[in-house]
């Protein structure tokens, strides 16, 4: 059983990676600005998530050159 897993999951691999035929597409205007969305949403993100993290990561990097306190032994 667990060899038709794996024997399925490389199927499945290899037709999403096959190369696929010629795509007469196109980018209309909305896409710019949807990427332009995308990257200020994930700075907001990233700077939410390190305003949140703001002492751990102050924490980390000021443990990391001193020495060992008597608490970490």
């Amino acid at each position: 059983m667990r060899h038709r897993r794996g024997l399925f999951a490389v199927a499945i691999a290899l037709a999403i990676l096959a190369p696929a035929s010629t795509a007469f597409a196109y980018i209309d205007a909305g896409t710019g600005s949807y990427l332009l969305q995308l990257a200020i949403g994930s700075m907001m993100a990233a700077g939410v998530l390190g305003r949140l993290y703001w002492r751990r990561l102050k924490e980390f990097f000021s443990r990391s050159g001193s020495e060992p306190s008597d608490d970490d032994r």
